[in-house]
């Protein structure tokens, strides 16, 4: 008898102890939420030592090397392709993309992505082509 309420003292406890750990690391998490930008600000300042075209730049050396192991790798594509896309750098998204429609033919965000690449090619070529009619014209 005396066994049975130490057993039960013992469950009571443990249940209670669990519960405050549930409670506490739940606590932990709601509160890096709520201060969770002045983390992000203080980790933004730290990495101002690199702009963030050149933090673009690194990640995408790590999308291609990743690539090179494992050429359809779709995280790393679409990785790269959105840095590219945030450099601006039609160009060289286009690469990227046609392997990620090759890879999801079905997926139409790829398609409407590549019309919009292609526009943006041809818009670049006929700027390149104007800027040099125009230094032509001025030598």
């Amino acid at each position: 008898m005396q066994r049975k309420k130490q057993n039960k003292s013992l469950q009571r406890f443990l249940i209670l102890a669990s519960g405050l750990a549930f409670l506490s690391s739940t606590a932990v998490f709601v509160i890096q939420g709520m201060f969770g930008s002045s983390q992000l600000s203080s980790t933004t300042n730290r990495s101002t030592t690199l702009s963030l075209e050149e933090q673009f730049i690194q990640q995408i050396e790590g999308y291609e090397l990743v690539l090179q192991r494992e050429p359809n790798n779709p995280v790393a594509l679409e990785g790269l392709l959105t840095l590219r896309l945030r450099l601006r750098d039609a160009r060289g998204a286009l690469e990227p993309l046609e392997k990620l429609i090759e890879l999801y033919p079905d997926r139409e965000r790829y398609r409407q992505t590549l019309n919009i690449v292609k526009q943006q090619i041809a818009l670049e070529k006929q700027a390149e082509s104007a800027e040099k009619k125009q230094n032509n014209l001025s030598q």
